[in-house]
């Protein structure tokens, strides 16, 4: 009797005085896992483009921040404009400022961006984002977080960068400016003789040696207010944030309360300005249009780009 026809090519052992077929398994041979190499090289494809996202948004931000720095603060000349010797605008008595220029620049961006991830951390839904870093997918939080402080950065940078151009270009002197410079005219007008009374002095130099530098400079460059600006950038992003991005569910009177705080510190601190003889009313309220519409712009774009999901309390 022949052997089974499927068996006959395969090879024969031996064990003792009886033969045996040895038949192939295929089904216990390992294939490659094509699928889990495939979801590898996806991966890494995907960690490839959210790290080169970060370096571009960074990348951006640094070479902003040059910018800003090198070309336009430290070396673009400022337009030296005159003034009548008339001129009561300026000549109101220093004051000291009731909220210092750095401290406050510094507060106001930090509660921003605190704003920002609190509302986001509250925001959270679990949710993870398309984006990976290796094996890890990034939590929907991270990406919304990153997306919202890195357009609120970027509007902070543009927002430096006009009121720089704009104050060093207009050249308008602040309301202190005589108490702070003390000008003398180097062609000899005398704005303290009857005579030169309705003159303008073009050429003149600062005599004052009781102020810093930075402060006369600043009082030469009063239009707009670049202190007020940022400020009222800050808070009309964060309203914008409140408004889009609230996920608290405390009744429906913290959330406008919050919005109607920081409209209100806005106001007290631009109208310091005018107060305080730093600024004269038209620089704050530029100040304030320029924070109000980049904030507006910088916001929506996240909205176009990224849809919002507004959460109706």
């Amino acid at each position: 009797m022949h052997p089974n026809r499927s068996q006959q090519n395969y090879p024969l052992t031996k064990t003792g005085r009886n033969y045996r077929f040895r038949t192939r398994n295929y089904s216990s041979e390992i294939l490659p896992d094509v699928s889990e190499y495939a979801k590898q090289l996806e991966d890494e494809e995907k960690s490839f483009e959210t790290l080169l996202k970060v370096a571009i948004d960074v990348s951006v931000l640094l070479i902003l921040c040059i910018v800003i720095n090198v070309l336009f603060y430290r070396f673009m000349p400022i337009v030296r404009n005159g003034f009548f010797c008339n001129d009561t605008a300026i000549r109101l008595p220093f004051k000291k400022a009731t909220f210092p220029w750095w401290p406050t620049i510094l507060a106001s961006l930090g509660a921003a961006i605190l704003f920002t991830v609190i509302v986001e951390l509250c925001h959270y839904n679990g949710m993870k984002s398309p984006h990976r870093l290796g094996k890890w997918q990034i939590p929907g939080i991270v990406a919304d977080t990153y997306k919202y402080v890195g357009l609120f950065l970027f509007g902070c940078g543009i927002d430096c960068l006009i009121v720089i151009v704009l104050q060093k270009t207009v050249g308008r002197l602040g309301p202190n400016f005589y108490d702070v410079c003390e000008p003398v005219s180097n062609r000899g007008i005398n704005c303290t003789s009857p005579e030169f009374i309705l003159a303008y002095v073009s050429d003149f130099s600062c005599t004052n040696r009781k102020f810093a530098q930075d402060i006369i400079t600043r009082a030469r460059q009063s239009f707009p207010s670049c202190l007020v600006a940022l400020v009222a950038y800050a808070a009309t992003y964060v309203i914008f944030v409140l408004q889009y991005r609230w996920a608290f569910e405390f009744g429906c009177i913290l959330k406008p309360m919050l919005q109607a705080s920081l409209a209100v510190s806005l106001i007290y601190i631009a109208s310091a300005q005018v107060t305080d003889n730093l600024h004269h009313w038209t620089d704050v309220a530029a100040g304030i249009a320029i924070g109000v519409s980049l904030a507006s712009f910088m916001f929506f774009i996240a909205e176009d780009v990224y849809p919002l999901r507004k959460i109706m309390v």
